[in-house]
C-alpha cells in the first residue's frame, strides 16, 4: 500500500508541473520531502525508489526524481 501511495505522489507532483506549463519529467523532490508528504520514514522512501529505479520506471538525482515511465507509474497507482 505504501509503495502505491509514494508512486501517486510522484505522478500528482508532475501533474502541478505539468499545470504551470513546466515539463513534468523532472519532480524536484528530496526522498525526506516524499517522506513527509507520505507521513513515513525516508528509508522507506529511498527502498521504494530504488525499486522504481531498478525497474527502469524513474531516475534519481541529487534532489530530483526524473519520471522514464509514466504510464508504468500510472498503472501501478490504479492498483
Amino acid at each position: 500500500m505504501l509503495f502505491v501511495i509514494q508512486v501517486s505522489i510522484l505522478l500528482d507532483e508532475a501533474r502541478k508541473l505539468e499545470a504551470t506549463g513546466t515539463e513534468p519529467e523532472e519532480v524536484h523532490l528530496t526522498h525526506f520531502d516524499v517522506a513527509g508528504l507520505v507521513g513515513t520514514s525516508r528509508e522507506s522512501v529511498s527502498r521504494v525508489l530504488k525499486r522504481l529505479e531498478k525497474e527502469g520506471l524513474v531516475g534519481l538525482q541529487r534532489g530530483r526524481i526524473s519520471i522514464l515511465d509514466r504510464q508504468k507509474l500510472q498503472e501501478i497507482a490504479q492498483g
